[in-house]
């Protein structure tokens, strides 16, 4: 038996190990097949519950038949649409019923289009605002059959869950009293002052309709329905809607400011704001995390209409220099280099190390481009690839039209306008030409146009018309310039803005010079001289005119402009240059010494919203462009929206389950392999209006009153992976309010205690560290008054914002934080540096799982229900359509202009570049019209690259997804909290059903 069991046991054993592995398959693929089919139930059940909380509609097609009448429709604009407190109109009926939140004048065009479908005649009538109560909303049951039955099918105890949650929400507001009184106190140690009295504004319109009923017209009012009607009341001439406005700039170490996207759309949309690689895409797909950088950029915002993409710029802070007709077309081969004969290395620039700029003074022919292959450029004999930031052309002669009016003393414009005119004047070449003209009570001329062969000469020449004069006649004096240039010219314009009585004057004359127009002004004024001049730089500080004289020069292009990423070396170190131009042996040689330090502010993007024209709230940095983490900030995304109040709770609740039901949706169309795309949920992100709710009530509850608004309540709430290596990072969150609606008392005053609130449930909302703790918890508080001198070692953003704001500052002992107090009485929470302003979380992500695409990194930061942005990825398949024959034109111009990684730094990139660029940006230069990643078509996570991101999502979702777990409702009895049981426990059930 012995030796047979020897035998017969390993066969046995075998055909069991056959049978449980058949048994594992099949148990795996029935317990496959069982969660497929448990996931479809819940889906089913999430579409009820998203339909119940939508009734009566999100159309006014879908609503007006199931109100069926006038007062049913009343009834329901008057209580589940809740008032909001903005000017003009901003939003259309459709917009209103997927908000539940309006103005008066948007919630009686609702009313007005419920009743009209329903076959009545309307009129609609205002006046002006009342001193009354209105009517805000009403607060409603969250409790509906489905969610009941959604609760039933997760295995979630309803009543339990809701009393968990009640539990939790109810030591919300005690924690943030604690926080702000304790604010108030740190606040009261440094700080004493009144309430300012602000501006006064105009109230928002009274709006109400009749409807004809019978041979009446009954009034319809749901915001002040018992009010007499005022015998100021006329009809009403519905103004249209007011559009939103967002415009993103690109300001240059030198003080430049280029507009590079301005986007428009309405108050609904959401905009989401990101950066896309304009170069070396292939590569950049590629790549492992940290394992490449990316040279060049592209803003891209999408919207409700679509997405828009932007100007170019470079990871180092440079507009890209492509022409404004678009992308250089080099589909019939790369052009033969220039025929020069001769080249001086006219300036070698490190004040923005370890870039290094090289200044040469060729004799290219007019309209003849070189690019980067036509180059060969070695640092100590060692290959390095160029990137060409300008083409050379004829110089042109320079206009300088110096402001020397008595205004010109202020805050020392005339000391910096000279330094800068001198820098600039010392600069030029012995061929160079300039005009100098002052500006006064009369124009003169300081310096005719001729040649200067001598540099002192000339500047002697600049420096006789420096002296301040009587009088202020900007645009005489720039009619006299236009008289003075003796050819093709450009005129550079210094003033501090202050333009008096005829600026209308000033802007004629500004359009009849005849060339490229360029303007210096204050940092502060650089915004609203955009608009008049072709390019517009800061005024610089007096001890960097050198860095703003060579942006300038830059842009007139009178050289040919390379740029390089010098490689590592101690200070003082001496690295060697030698550049050869084209194939005729023309070369250039020269040598740098490696600098102490950077010298200089780094660039920067700034962004600025705006309604109407009217900028709400001021410009707002979003990334500094000289950080080590700049490249995981931009490839971050970044979403923006305007809130003009409180919603109504439906509108939150059924965006929530919405967000849900898309992303089930989206996993089981993924498995199916189907391509047809998945519906997105109407309106903005669930966290958007959540964050505006949670926002709006708990300042108005810490504050004890409701505060007056009269703007909408802007935000951003950004994104972005910091990658700590190969297998772990951080998702990084801030929340920014870009405009607190221009918030004042219930007795029309602004004091500091507006923006500690603010700042209280701002940190409260992200769930992260705000200002108010680190300004608490700092060592020591330094007061900055305008006569204070900043210590050395902080941020250089303080001293800009102090430059331009104005105002007291209170920071932190290291500068990173400070609350600014500017004379309005307005308090802004600051954290200065890359992070901008406002609160700031991390989350670390456990196990990354080694993610091997960079643009899965971008699809997390901006898709899934379980991003910290909340936008489904469905929304987001706009972005991906700009990945079309125009990008791929983009990135292969930016290419051949040396714009490439170092991935692909090699010394041998000239020898097979067209290849190379062809390749990289996966185009094919003899057939543009490829289709070019369509895989694509159905957005980031539901793409081709979506099986990455699932374990990056699934540590993501329900544990971070904010939960509804608050609505404050401010009512004339004061601040009425509603608690919800939609929270945590249902989140996580739903979380593990998705992606379990």
């Amino acid at each position: 038996m012995d030796r047979l069991s020897r035998h017969v046991t390993p066969r046995r054993a075998g055909l069991a190990a056959l049978v449980v592995l058949i048994l594992v398959v099949m148990l795996v693929w029935l317990r496959g097949d069982s969660r497929q089919a448990e996931q479809r139930d819940i889906l089913e059940l999430l579409r009820a519950v998203e339909a119940d909380y939508a009734l009566p509609g999100l159309t006014v097609a879908e609503a007006a038949p199931v109100l069926g009448s006038p007062d049913a429709s009343l009834d329901f604009v008057r209580d589940g649409v809740w008032l909001q407190f903005y000017g003009g109109r901003a939003l259309t009926p459709d917009d209103v019923l997927v908000l539940r939140g309006a103005n008066s004048a948007d919630k009686a065009m609702l009313l007005a289009a419920l009743i009209s479908a329903q076959d009545v005649s309307v009129r609609l009538v205002s006046a002006a605002w009342p001193d009354a109560e209105p009517i805000l909303g009403q607060v409603t049951s969250d409790r509906r059959e489905s969610l009941s039955r959604l609760y039933a099918a997760l295995e979630v105890d309803e009543e339990r869950a809701r009393a968990e949650t009640v539990e939790a929400a109810r030591a919300i507001p005690a924690r943030l009293e604690d926080g702000f009184s304790a604010a108030q106190a740190l606040l009261a140690r440094y700080w004493a002052g009144d309430p300012v009295p602000a501006p006064d504004r105009a109230a928002q319109a009274w709006v109400w309709l009749e409807y004809r009923s019978g041979n009446d017209w009954v009034v319809a009012d749901p915001v002040f329905p018992d009010l007499p009607r005022p015998a100021d009341a006329r009809p009403y001439i519905d103004p249209g809607l007011t559009p939103t406005e967002l415009a993103v700039d690109l300001v240059t170490t030198g003080g430049a400011r280029q507009r590079l996207i301005d986007w428009s759309g309405r108050m609904i949309d959401e905009p989401v704001l990101s950066f896309l690689p304009s170069a070396e895409l292939r590569a950049f797909l590629d790549s492992a995390p940290v394992e490449i950088s990316v040279p060049a950029w592209r803003p891209v915002i999408t919207g409700s209409a679509g997405a828009a993409a932007g100007l170019g710029f470079s990871t180092g802070g440079d507009l890209l220099p492509v022409p404004e007709s678009g992308p250089l077309d080099l589909s019939g081969g790369l052009p033969p280099p220039p025929a020069i004969g001769s080249a001086e290395l006219v300036a070698v620039d490190t004040q923005a190390w370890p870039e290094v700029a090289l200044r040469v003074q060729t004799d290219t022919p007019d309209g003849a481009l070189w690019y980067a292959p036509h180059l060969h450029l070695e640092i100590d004999g060692v290959a390095v690839t160029p990137r060409i930031f300008a083409q050379p052309r004829q110089s042109p002669e320079l206009v300088i039209i110096t402001d020397v009016s008595p205004s010109m003393i202020d805050d020392g414009s005339i000391f910096s306008a000279g330094l800068l005119g001198r820098a600039l004047v010392e600069a030029m070449g012995r061929r160079d030409r300039f005009v100098a003209v002052s500006a006064a009570a009369e124009p003169r001329l300081a310096a005719p146009s001729q040649l200067y062969f001598g540099r002192r000469d000339a500047v002697l020449a600049y420096n006789s018309g420096l002296l301040i004069r009587e009088g202020d006649d900007l645009p005489a004096a720039l009619r006299f310039a236009a008289a003075q240039a003796a050819r093709d010219a450009v005129f550079l314009v210094m003033t501090d803005g202050r333009l008096g009585a005829d600026e209308a004057g000033f802007l004629a004359a500004i359009e009849a010079l005849p060339g490229r127009v360029f303007g210096v002004v204050p940092e502060g004024e650089t915004d609203r001289f955009q608009r008049v001049f072709d390019r517009v730089w800061a005024l610089p500080p007096d001890d960097r005119p050198s860095l703003t004289a060579a942006s300038i020069r830059q842009a007139f292009g009178t050289e040919l402009d390379v740029r390089f990423t010098a490689p590592a070396g101690e200070s003082g170190d001496i690295q060697a240059l030698d550049l050869t131009l084209g194939d005729r042996g023309v070369a250039v040689a020269g040598e740098y010494a490696v600098p102490d330090a950077v010298v200089g502010l780094p660039a920067r993007l700034e962004v600025q919203l705006a309604r109407g024209g009217r900028p709400l709230g001021q410009r707002r940095t979003l990334v500094e462009l000289g950080g080590d983490d700049v490249q995981d900030q931009l490839l971050g995304s970044r979403a923006i929206f305007l809130a003009g109040g409180q919603f109504a709770p439906s509108a939150l609740r059924r965006r929530y389950f919405a967000e849900w039901r898309v992303e089930l949706e989206t996993r089981l169309a993924r498995e199916a392999e189907t391509e047809q795309p998945v519906p997105a949920p109407a309106g903005p992100s669930f966290e958007a209006v959540a964050s505006a709710n949670q926002l709006i009530g708990q300042v108005d509850r810490l504050l004890g009153e409701p505060a007056r608004r009269f703007d909408p309540v802007a935000s951003v709430r950004t994104a972005y992976v910091d990658i700590r290596g190969t297998d772990t990072a951080d998702i990084v969150r801030s929340l920014d309010i870009l405009h607190d609606g221009d918030a004042r008392h219930a007795n029309g005053t602004v004091s500091p205690r507006l923006g500690l609130a603010l700042a209280t449930v701002e940190a409260w909302s992200l769930g992260g560290e705000g200002v108010n703790t680190r300004l608490a918890d700092s060592p020591s508080v330094t007061v900055i008054n305008p006569a204070t001198e900043i210590p050395g070692d902080w941020p250089a953003a303080v001293t800009r914002t102090l430059a331009e704001k104005g105002g007291t500052l209170l920071a932190t002992e290291t500068g990173q934080a400070g609350w600014l107090i500017q004379p309005s009485g307005h308090l802004q929470a600051r954290l200065f540096g890359p992070d901008a302003k406002g609160a700031r979380a991390r989350e670390a992500i456990a196990e990354f799982a080694r993610i091997r695409k960079m643009l899965t990194v971008l699809g997390i930061g901006a898709s899934g229900v379980g991003s910290p942005l909340g936008v489904s990825g469905a929304q987001l398949g706009g972005i991906v359509g700009l990945l079309d024959t125009d990008l791929r034109l983009w990135c292969f111009s930016t290419v051949m202009l040396g714009f490439v990684t170092d991935a692909i730094e090699t010394g041998e990139f000239e020898d097979d570049a067209y290849a190379q660029a062809a390749e990289g940006c996966e185009i094919d230069p003899e057939n543009l019209q490829a289709a070019y990643y369509a895989g694509f078509a159905q957005g980031y996570i539901t793409g081709r690259w979506g099986d990455r991101a699932t374990d990056a999502v699934k540590g993501l979702a329900g544990g971070s997804l904010p939960a509804v777990t608050e609505m404050l409702v401010n009512t004339d009895a004061g601040a009425l909290i509603e608690l919800s049981g939609i929270g945590s426990p249902i989140g996580e059930a739903l979380r593990n059903v998705v992606y379990d």
